[in-house]
């Protein structure tokens, strides 16, 4: 990070004093469960900590190394899985922490908002700063204190944290209002898929069953003549109804699976039988289905594709049991054909989809506001925290 020359730049040990948490022995019931809130390392993405899980009590708190944290700290993460390592968060709750997070009190010459969003803006920094090699490290109390902070003037320090936090308290209710459509979502498809219909099939009466055709990772390209659809991709990268097709390759057309409308794709392989209960119906002819790709095309007169996706991911443990394998686990045709499940009239059918469809396009509307709010909130970190814009 490029530091303005007209700004001071001091180390944090000249400004602040910092503390590593612990854990009270949790083998002594004693030690557990009473009024004082104690934090993980894990709830750091928290990034603004308002309430945390853990509860030690006050015999806890004296007989461990963990210390009393005022509220209005900067929380910084010192190891923990995946991203943890350098993971910044405030409280706003007099709380304790593990030992794999430090505290940083703060002096009278910093605002604490000011010294977390410079911390945040350098996450990357404290993960190479902290790496043991392999992408493993651990920061600790004296890499934080020798860290460089670059310090305007206190009225600077507090109109750059409140210019960034407004942008901050915008993406926390846009991420709010998300997680109510997602919970309103899996509550309306889980209340109509369990409701009882007269009708019950089996899959098999009414479908059959294909595999896609070679298609290496590899061939997949943004350039490529034609669409095409890779069965890793089935996993992570698209819903129950595929409108857009993500991928592109050059192999010849004339010699691979292509897609009818209302097909349901499903991966037919996975290291986790789980994660086989996965399905997408395809709305458009003519796409490229790979190899390992399961092609459930079933009679369109009786069977929406789009509903029978929603159906199948909402049968997860009714598809387990149709999976094959101990550590590589698979899943047929021949199989998935004895699937049964509730049916009811298309128009009951095409009727959800469009209720279900209408709410994943919400949520994709504000999931695309919250990662533009999330870019402007980086440009404006860049810009203030170096200077280049100034607000005083």
């Amino acid at each position: 990070m490029k530091f303005p020359q007209f700004w001071d730049v001091k180390q944090i040990k000249e400004l602040a004093f910092t503390t590593a948490g612990g854990t009270p022995f949790t083998g002594n019931r004693e030690f557990w469960g009473g009024n004082i809130p104690w934090m993980n390392s894990g709830e750091l993405n928290l990034k603004t900590v308002r309430d945390v899980e853990g509860r030690i009590t006050e015999k806890g708190l004296e007989n461990s190394s963990t210390k009393l944290i005022p509220k209005h700290c900067v929380l910084i993460g010192l190891a923990g899985q995946g991203k943890t390592r350098g993971t910044v968060a405030t409280n706003e709750i007099e709380l304790c922490t593990n030992q794999s997070i430090a505290a940083i009190f703060p002096g009278k010459e910093f605002n604490y908002k000011y010294l977390y969003y410079n911390l945040e803006l350098r996450y990357q920094e404290l993960r190479e700063l902290s790496d043991g090699g392999g992408g493993r490290g651990g920061l600790n109390l004296f890499l934080i204190n020798n860290l460089e902070l670059p310090l305007p003037n206190l009225s600077e320090q507090k109109a750059i944290a409140e210019a960034l936090s407004d942008i901050d308290e915008l993406i926390n209710i846009l991420n709010v209002e998300r997680s109510k459509l997602i919970n309103m979502r899996l509550s309306f498809i889980q209340s109509q898929l369990l409701k009882e219909q007269k009708a019950r099939v089996k899959l098999g009466n009414h479908a059959q069953f294909y595999k896609g055709k070679g298609l290496p990772k590899s061939q997949l390209s943004n350039e490529g003549k034609f669409e095409a659809i890779h069965y890793g991709e089935l996993f992570t990268n698209y819903p129950e109804t595929i409108k857009e097709v993500i991928s592109r390759t050059n192999i010849a057309i004339g010699e691979s699976f292509l897609s009818e409308i209302n097909d349901v794709l499903m991966p037919s392989s996975d290291v986790t039988p789980r994660g086989l209960a996965t399905a997408s119906c395809i709305t458009k002819v003519g796409v490229i289905l790979g190899g390992d790709v399961l092609v459930v095309r079933a009679d369109s007169n009786v069977i929406d594709g789009s509903y029978l996706s929603y159906v199948i991911r909402n049968s997860k443990d009714e598809i387990l049991k149709l999976v094959n394998g101990t550590t590589v686990y698979h899943l047929y045709g021949k199989d998935l054909a004895n699937f049964e499940f509730e049916l009811p009239a298309l128009d009951v059918q095409k009727e959800f989809i469009e209720k279900a469809d209408l709410m994943r396009d919400e949520i994709d509307f504000l999931s695309q506001e919250i990662e533009k709010y999330e870019w402007l909130k980086q440009g404006m970190m860049n810009d203030l925290l170096t200077g280049k814009v100034r607000l005083v």
